[in-house]
């Protein structure tokens, strides 16, 4: 089982992947895509690397990323909205009234999703921390399923093709081709700076 799932943090093993069987390696990335944000205990996984990895390798082979794309987006909005339904259920209700969840970081959650609306839902999906937790506390905020699943697709496909289209330009590169996972971090944490240097701009503005 480990051998199997190594090339998840290999830093060649989505091109070994893909080189071995490109169809079942798009749907074994969308499979990991799907339960980084379905099943949050998940959250660890690399899955900006892994996309950034895929667009790369079609990169350097001069292919397409339509299929990934829709495979990918597809995935994402599915462990989305898994997650978000499973606010819903009984389990959900549990983690509400029981001692598994703050009930003022519940109603925080609220207040942030309603003030920030479909910019929160879509942002969400570009920050590895947020993307894993957002559909469950979305959920848990009695967001209206259709609204949110709406702006979440959005989130999903913007996502998706960003990232396949970053490591699609730079894939070409010879250098990048040899440190997908150190290209992939980089480019991971230069969104969290940009979005940390967002929410300090509103901090102090409201702090005045």
């Amino acid at each position: 089982m480990t051998s199997t799932f190594a090339w998840i943090f290999n830093d060649h093993g989505v091109e070994h992947l893909l080189q071995h069987d490109l169809l079942t390696g798009w749907f074994t990335i969308g499979a990991v895509v799907y339960f980084e944000t379905a099943i949050i205990f998940l959250l660890f996984l690399p899955v900006d690397s892994l996309v950034f990895a895929a667009g790369a390798f079609v990169g350097a082979k001069h292919g397409s990323i339509a299929l990934p794309v829709l495979i990918f987006s597809i995935a994402a909005l599915l462990g989305d909205v898994t997650a978000f339904t499973f606010a819903h259920s009984r389990f959900g209700h549990a983690m509400i009234h029981g001692k598994w969840i703050s009930r003022v970081k519940i109603q925080r959650t609220r207040t942030f999703f309603k003030k920030y609306g479909p910019a929160a839902i879509i942002a969400c999906r570009f920050i590895g921390f947020a993307r894993s937790f957002s559909p469950l506390a979305a959920g848990l905020s009695k967001i209206r399923a259709s609204h949110y699943v709406m702006f979440d697709a959005i989130g999903c496909i913007a996502w998706t093709t960003l990232l396949l289209t970053i490591g699609y330009r730079l894939g070409k590169v010879s250098w990048v081709q040899l440190h997908l996972t150190f290209v992939s971090v980089v480019l991971v944490l230069a969104a969290l700076l940009v979005f940390a240097i967002q929410g300090l701009v509103v901090y102090l503005r409201r702090h005045k």
